[in-house]
């Protein structure tokens, strides 16, 4: 009779509430009011305390990064970005204070573990400056609100609330989607660690735009003499494509050479700009483009096929066949 009893007790203990349905409670483009209104005991009367704000969300789009003014924000190592697009608006007489980290709060239905999905900012996409405002009754204040989560995650029905769990704006954004426009999105939703381009193509790459140019054999670049092993440069064109300087230089970056053999060569640990034939240093200013000239000692009678380069931060890995 006692192991019946801790048999049925382990069978129990296996048994799993089936997880509840998701069900819309909001659609873009149509307000949603969040927060919680006050309200006397015994007569009911409503007390206007400004913890009530209006949502307004008007798309969402995927991307691998977000430029603006006070950070460059990327999707980072087997991450992507959702960008939510909408605007707040005080109902109340009360001054509503917002500011990025205050402005609300954010569930995913399907999301599991701590630091999965990680919040990156809210901004307002006019300025690109984080968000700021004490907004008096009836003014909005338009936001993109931007959260890391993982690159192949795939259903999208997300939840705006502030402080009331129980005035949740679900919405189910999967169909109504922007695309991202990456060589290292092969679908436009999901981001891949791995991407190629041809020569002469222009790729995005974190914070950068580039373009491989080509390789070379040189007999000396940056102070480097070819000695008695063949000099090879592969030329990339970098420009920086975020809102603010960008860090750039050898330390950053992993390159190789793929040989027709199979086997890889790495780069010296340097990166000299053509313009100067000098080494880089200093971060790339917003906007600007430099060549930069990756040096490589193959031995005698390999022949390059390819360029690979890993970027240190996120792990990102582009190839080029030369």
């Amino acid at each position: 009779m006692f192991a019946l009893a801790v048999l049925l007790a382990c069978v129990c203990q296996g048994v799993q509430t089936p997880p509840k349905p998701f069900k819309a409670t909001a659609q873009l483009g149509a307000p949603f009011t969040m927060g919680f209104e006050t309200v006397i005991s015994g007569s009911k009367e409503k007390i206007d305390t400004g913890t009530l704000r209006v949502v307004t969300l008007s798309s969402a789009d995927v991307s691998a990064t977000y430029p603006n003014t006070s950070e460059n924000i990327v999707a980072g190592a087997g991450k992507k970005l959702l960008i939510l697009h909408g605007a707040l608006k005080n109902p109340s007489a009360v001054v509503l204070p917002l500011s990025s980290s205050g402005l609300m709060s954010v569930r995913i239905w399907e999301g599991q573990g701590k630091g999965t999905f990680k919040f990156a900012g809210a901004f307002d996409p006019q300025s690109h400056n984080p968000v700021h405002a004490n907004l008096r009754k009836g003014q909005s204040l338009p936001f993109d609100y931007v959260i890391r989560i993982p690159a192949m995650f795939d259903p999208l029905r997300v939840g705006l609330y502030h402080e009331n769990r129980a005035k949740i704006a679900w919405y189910d954004l999967k169909s109504h989607l922007g695309k991202m426009q990456s060589t290292f999105s092969p679908d436009g939703f999901t981001l891949s660690d791995r991407a190629k381009a041809t020569k002469n193509q222009s790729f995005d790459f974190d914070l950068y735009r580039m373009k491989v140019l080509g390789v070379s054999e040189v007999s000396t670049v940056g102070g480097v003499d070819k000695g008695d092993q063949p000099l090879c440069v592969v030329s990339v064109e970098v420009t920086n494509a975020m809102l603010l300087p960008a860090r750039w230089g050898w330390q950053y970056t992993t390159p190789e050479l793929v040989m027709q053999d199979g086997s890889t060569v790495g780069g010296m640990r340097d990166l000299i700009d053509k313009a100067t034939n000098k080494t880089w240093s200093g971060d790339l200013p917003v906007g600007a483009t430099m060549t930069a000239q990756f040096i490589f000692r193959p031995s005698h009678g390999q022949v390059p096929t390819a360029f690979r380069l890993t970027l240190s931060s996120s792990g990102r890995m582009i190839e080029v066949p030369l």
